[in-house]
């Protein structure tokens, strides 16, 4: 048994000795102590604290929490607007200053929060022994494995990402970050962009097969399942070219969950709903997510207070009370046809003489006390559709059916595309940027498929239609989309990294 892991891993999670292990008359570890440490019980305490992490990572009112990082990453796009700058969260990301320097906190916040993620996994990792472990014991253990493993083939996901130029365009020659696979590793250089790439894949296999030979059910949607590794198995091969893998796993995802109704998606206060399925880790199409808890909730700086648009507080950030408003672009709004009802969860109002153009009631909530799901299972059926008609030998036929499938429980009158090459692919990638708008996925999308931002051009500006983006920067795909390597945060610290390593300013 690795004592010294035992003792940091406690230290970190919060767990006293004394609730693990008993001790003597003077509160001292004695000697056989660390013999009678239920493993499990302790990996599965480091477990649920790294996957409480994911609610409180980041820092500051604008970027603590996974999902308040995704508004960050939304904010680099086209699709979402801020409607007013309010209390100052989330400007300098609009305006796009000041967010992928080697000196600015965006970048700092980001690389700390996804290794820290990558770190309590590894010690859960490293702290499971199945020699120890009474058979009985071991599908229990493979399950905490499993789910550790999927954590950090999320860190590393998200880190390969934002920190190195797309895979399909050029990405995948590059450099990479360091992997780190046990805890209090020494320090390591960048690697290669498909070391980390195959990390992912590797972790994402071996958790699959763990959950898959444990045969352990989770409890509840706050716990990491066997779904929440086929959902970052299939967006890291659709990122990576690999579309029969994308769309195998999105498939396993797709036949496993419901879909939504225009019911589940409103906030209906007259029949005493506070709140939708976006917002409910029981949800129909809620794969994982965080379960709001007064002992948990950070309040005011959650996503909901961000987002939503009516909470009767001066304190929530995302109100039109106080100016933050979240907005859909009306290029993208104004195609959504009458009869999706996905249209109808955005409207143009008028408050204190501002005119808000498609403001989001997606997120509307009576309080900022609220669930936050970070995997739906609706994007499962846009990356099973995009890589059936993607790659040498496309499927259409499947495609034009997959996307059927989701598309007629939004919109009544939708037939199924009778489109084919390119045509297929924007339909595809038009309902995923409709479907998941403020999810914080159109970074990663917009990045894979090396599309740039522009928030300038109008085609129905004839038609009378106004732009409701504020900031009209145009910013062609590329450089300005990967983020530089902190320069405090990693590399006046690591020795394995110089600024000749650094990417290009």
């Amino acid at each position: 048994m690795k004592k010294y892991i035992l003792l940091f891993a406690v230290a970190l999670t919060g767990v006293s000795c004394s609730n693990l292990l008993d001790t003597d008359s003077s509160g001292n570890l004695t000697p056989d102590d660390f013999e009678k440490v239920d493993q499990n019980k302790l990996t599965s305490t480091m477990l649920n604290g790294a996957i409480a992490y994911m609610h409180t990572m980041g820092g500051g009112t604008d970027g603590t929490s996974y999902k308040v990082l995704g508004i960050r990453m939304d904010m680099l796009g086209n699709d979402m607007v801020l409607g007013g700058n309010g209390s100052g969260w989330f400007v300098s990301d609009y305006n796009m200053v000041n967010y992928r320097g080697q000196d600015d906190s965006r970048s700092s916040t980001y690389w700390g929060s996804f290794y820290k993620l990558i770190y309590k996994a590894n010690q859960v990792i490293s702290y499971i022994d199945p020699e120890e472990l009474d058979p009985s014991e071991l599908a229990v253990a493979d399950n905490i494995k499993a789910q550790a493993l999927t954590l950090r083939a999320l860190g590393y996901y998200h880190l390969i990402t934002v920190y190195q130029d797309a895979y399909l365009f050029g990405g995948d020659t590059k450099s990479g970050v360091p992997v780190y696979t046990i805890p209090d590793e020494a320090r390591k250089g960048r690697g290669t962009a498909q070391q980390v790439w195959n990390r992912i894949f590797q972790d994402c296999s071996d958790a699959i097969a763990l959950f898959t030979s444990s045969g352990v059910n989770p409890s509840s949607k706050t716990e990491v399942s066997i779904y929440v590794a086929y959902m970052i198995q299939a967006r890291a091969a659709l990122t990576t070219g690999n579309y029969e893998l994308a769309a195998e796993a999105a498939g396993k995802v797709v036949d496993a969950f419901g879909l939504m109704t225009y019911d589940d998606a409103y906030t209906d206060y007259d029949a005493g709903e506070t709140t939708n399925a976006f917002q409910q880790i029981d949800g129909v199409e809620t794969i994982w997510g965080y379960k709001w808890s007064q002992n948990t909730t950070l309040q005011n700086n959650n996503f909901a207070s961000h987002m939503a648009p009516a909470i009767p507080s001066s304190m929530a950030y995302g109100s039109v009370y106080v100016g933050g408003t979240k907005l859909m672009d009306i290029r993208l709004w104004i195609q959504i046809p009458d009869t999706d009802w996905r249209g109808a969860l955005y409207s143009n109002i008028q408050y204190s003489g501002v005119v808000y153009y498609c403001l989001n009631w997606k997120f509307d909530c009576d309080s900022w006390d609220q669930d936050e799901v970070y995997m739906r299972s609706a994007e499962a059926y846009f990356i099973k559709a995009e890589a059936e008609a993607s790659g040498a030998n496309p499927d259409y036929a499947a495609a034009q059916q997959t996307l059927y499938d989701i598309m007629s429980t939004r919109d009544e009158d939708y037939t199924k595309s009778t489109a084919t090459g390119d045509d297929l692919l924007e339909e595809i990638r038009f309902n995923k940027r409709v479907e998941m708008w403020g999810e914080g996925l159109e970074f990663f999308d917009n990045k894979r498929i090396n599309k740039g931002v522009n928030r300038k051009d109008n085609p129905f500006a004839a038609y009378g239609i106004p732009m409701n983006h504020r900031n009209q920067i145009i910013m062609p795909a590329g450089k300005d989309f990967t983020f530089r390597i902190p320069l405090s945060g990693e590399i006046e610290l690591n020795p394995e990294i110089t600024e000749e390593d650094q990417n290009p300013l």
